[in-house]
């Protein structure tokens, strides 16, 4: 079983044998669904091509994201303090 992430907005679903039906992110009306149709991927797959990217933002701001970018190229933030 494999965790399937939809190659449109990235988003990770629970571990199935097959990938979901739909992706409910994309089929809400503010999103779309890519006009090839729904497509899966796994993290294994993803991991063979991209990988991440940290990049410091500002004294003790780190931005993390994939390169390439992927779906729809989020970005996190980690914002180091005193406590964490």
């Amino acid at each position: 079983m494999e965790n399937f992430i939809c190659v449109q907005c990235g988003t990770q679903f629970d571990a199935t044998a097959t990938p979901p039906p739909r992706c409910t992110i994309c089929e809400d009306e503010r999103q779309f669904v890519h006009y090839g149709g729904q497509q899966w991927t796994t993290l294994a797959r993803l991991a063979a091509d991209h990988h991440n990217h940290f990049e410091d933002e500002a004294p003790q701001l780190i931005g993390i994201g994939t390169d390439p970018e992927f779906a729809i190229g989020q970005r996190a933030l980690l914002l180091q303090s005193a406590d964490g």
